[in-house]
């Protein structure tokens, strides 16, 4: 499931950053685990896996590389800055 490709396919790119794609999200995982075929859901965090998991989700990719490193990265960052404010 890519739903950033789903919204460009419809000719909608901003589509898969609101709650309008849950339905057809939903009917995409439903129709593939009908047909046997086991859907992967990219999720930024853990926490975001209940909800598909639920809805009989079993393989995620979670993030990419860049995105893991730079969230890490600036979170190390934020918290070196607030340290060195206090010196």
């Amino acid at each position: 499931w890519g739903p950033a490709d789903f919204g460009f396919s419809r000719g909608e790119p901003g589509l898969m950053a609101t709650s309008e794609i849950r339905p057809y999200e939903e009917r995409v995982i439903a129709k593939s685990l009908q047909y046997g075929l086991r859907p992967r859901i990219e999720i930024g965090s853990t926490e975001q896996a209940q909800r598909y998991i639920d809805l009989g989700v079993k393989d995620f990719c979670i993030g990419w590389d860049r995105f893991i490193l730079q969230g890490a990265l600036g979170q190390l960052g934020e918290g070196l800055t607030k340290l060195l404010e206090k010196v």
